[in-house]
């Protein structure tokens, strides 16, 4: 069955099982089990959340020429307040309060920078967790992902829609948070490797450029029927018939630029997990 598919995990497989899950049922707040499967934002909240934390602190911190930035200053070259409080002669409490800064400096020094990986840091604290044997099913994440994808895609072309209306719910222009929390749990599970098997962004394409190729072709061949003038077809009637292939077209197109912005996000999060090894 592999060979037939050209080792690609089937768009419309990945359809039917999205649409089967939203039979069982919503919550309370009108979301769907898929809804809720795919609020996987938590592991970029969490270092945004850092990093704004430390932003609104860090502005506190001294600053000039002679003593250049504390947060991009190497440890060699970092102030020491507790040592000019010693040069100084203050008092031993004076010592230790200057001490305690340096330390608050340097946590922040470490916190904001780059090299502060929250992520490696959560694979680490939840891999044991999840790998038990109580959660064998989660071994089989990897499936559910495609479908999981289809949703996030419909839940933003509709976040994206409400745009123009007045304060209306769940409006977002990009929403990162999914393909930073995939990549993390398919790390997480160890399941990295048996998602790209799927080569499923590569049956996207796939599927959205047969789809384009037919609307092309029932355009034409519309084209073709208003031209002829015993072909049955009056003018109204292609002109409605040519009014939904083109609106069809477009919301292709937005559909497989949404996938594109999700593919190029998902890769760019795999990268950050890429070199956390287990132990």
């Amino acid at each position: 069955n592999r060979a037939s598919l050209d080792s690609r995990y089937p768009y419309e497989r990945a359809d039917l099982l999205a649409k089967e899950i939203k039979r069982l049922g919503e919550f309370e707040d009108g979301k769907t089990f898929l809804d809720k499967f795919r609020q996987l934002g938590f592991v970029r909240l969490l270092r945004s959340a850092s990093i704004n934390y430390c932003s609104k602190h860090i502005e506190f911190l001294p600053y000039s020429k002679s003593f250049a930035d504390p947060i991009t200053q190497s440890e060699e070259e970092q102030i020491s307040f507790e040592e000019y409080a010693k040069k100084a002669n203050f008092s031993e409490g004076t010592q230790q309060a200057a001490k305690n800064l340096d330390n608050v400096i340097k946590d922040l020094k470490e916190n904001f920078s780059e090299k502060s990986d929250y992520l490696r840091v959560l694979v680490k604290t939840f891999e044991g967790v999840v790998k038990g044997p109580e959660n064998k099913h989660l071994q089989l994440f990897y499936i559910i992902l495609p479908s999981l994808t289809i949703n996030y895609i419909e839940a933003s072309l509709v976040a994206k829609e409400k745009l123009g209306k007045k304060n209306a719910p769940d409006t977002y222009i990009c929403d990162d948070g999914f393909a930073v929390g995939a990549a993390y749990l398919l790390k997480l599970l160890g399941l990295t490797a048996k998602f790209e098997s799927l080569h499923w962004f590569e049956e996207v394409e796939n599927k959205f450029s047969k789809d384009m190729k037919k609307l092309k072709e029932k355009e034409e061949a519309n084209n073709a029927q208003s031209k002829e003038k015993n072909s049955g077809y009056g003018p109204k009637d292609t002109e409605e018939i040519a009014t939904q292939l083109q609106w069809s077209m477009r919301k292709l197109k937005m559909q497989l630029e949404e996938f594109k912005m999700l593919f190029y996000g998902f890769q760019s999060a795999s990268i950050l997990f890429r070199d956390i090894t287990y132990n």
